[in-house]
């Protein structure tokens, strides 16, 4: 599951338990885990693989790219908050 959902499903209904540098780390860590998954899929994506495969793969790929919009998107809303 990725952290975006993880966060969904159990960060936002503690939304107030989270605050200040709490949630930025949280923010930053799920986001360090997102680019990670997001690099390793540009990675495969460079390799000569099947179409078959790379078709699997992009497709993947396309997930963990709107995982990680996602994050971002949790992060700058929440920021928000604190201003």
């Amino acid at each position: 599951m990725p952290v975006s959902q993880l966060y969904v499903r159990f960060g936002a209904g503690h939304n107030l338990r989270l605050r200040g540098r709490m949630r930025q780390r949280f923010f930053d860590a799920a986001e360090q885990g997102e680019d990670h998954a997001k690099s390793v899929y540009e990675d495969a994506l460079k390799v000569d693989i099947s179409t078959n495969i790379r078709g699997v793969v992009q497709r993947q790929y396309e997930g963990i790219r709107a995982a990680h919009d996602e994050v971002n998107r949790l992060r700058d809303s929440v920021q928000n908050l604190d201003a």
